[in-house]
């Protein structure tokens, strides 16, 4: 194999893991519409999330369609991790902005930023959350959460057969809490969604609704801040609520 071979199929690599990164952001983006069997009135924005999921997971099926042919279990160097993080992490924004363009009229400026505020774990917000559906303050906290973990954790700890630390330090971690990376990111995962499930249960024993419960523990894990009520968890005026967070 001479050295253009060479490019080319690495180039190819690099499509097919990014493509497979999509399709797992073009699922996410349709997980929110299970809050419409406790929040039937915001049906009408489900068309938003519907077609910018599929869309998303067409677009990343056809960059996997058009390069299965290469090879699995090949290890990623840290600059092709590193673009392979890039190019995910620019189609995951832009993905996760449309819903908030097309349903709830945001101009795309306002959108970008919502949207690169939730996925970087940053936590700010230029949104109402008073007037905001519900289905809206899920998928914020939801993104709060993935981007929290990390494209690249999630998808090595569960769909990306490939070995080698390249993509995993490309998204700025080295914590490698055991040899084989696939199993220090599935175990990072079920630490990450352990406390997230925990800490959803204490706060709603502590009084706030599963909603609540549910979005405050996302953005709490994720160090995100992301909030269903203006005045976050000091709208309960809660001790109990305080110290946990």
């Amino acid at each position: 194999m001479n050295y253009l071979d060479i490019l080319k199929f690495r180039y190819r690599l690099i499509i097919k893991y990014t493509g497979i990164i999509v399709m797992l952001v073009g699922v996410s983006i349709i997980i929110p519409l299970f809050l419409l069997l406790f929040y039937p009135q915001d049906l009408d924005y489900a068309p938003y999330f519907i077609f910018t999921g599929l869309f998303g997971f067409l677009l990343g099926f056809l960059m996997y369609l058009l390069t299965k042919k290469q090879k699995n279990n090949v290890s990623l160097t840290l600059q092709e991790g590193g673009i392979i993080v890039v190019f995910s992490w620019i189609i995951a924004i832009i993905l996760s902005a449309i819903p908030f363009v097309w349903g709830l009229n945001m101009n795309w400026t306002h959108a970008i930023f919502e949207v690169v505020s939730g996925w970087t774990t940053t936590g700010l917000s230029v949104i109402d959350v008073t007037t905001t559906p519900s289905i809206y303050l899920f998928w914020r906290s939801f993104m709060q959460f993935l981007g929290g973990a990390g494209l690249a954790v999630i998808a090595l700890s569960s769909i990306l057969p490939m070995q080698g630390l390249g993509l995993y330090q490309a998204e700025g971690r080295n914590d490698q809490l055991l040899p084989h990376v696939r199993r220090s990111t599935k175990m990072i995962m079920q630490i990450y969604t352990g406390y997230t499930v925990t800490g959803t249960l204490l706060y709603y024993i502590f009084g706030m609704s599963f909603f609540d419960a549910i979005n405050h523990s996302m953005a709490a894990i994720s160090t995100g801040g992301f909030s269903t009520v203006p005045k976050s968890i000091g709208q309960w005026d809660s001790i109990s609520i305080e110290v946990l967070q």
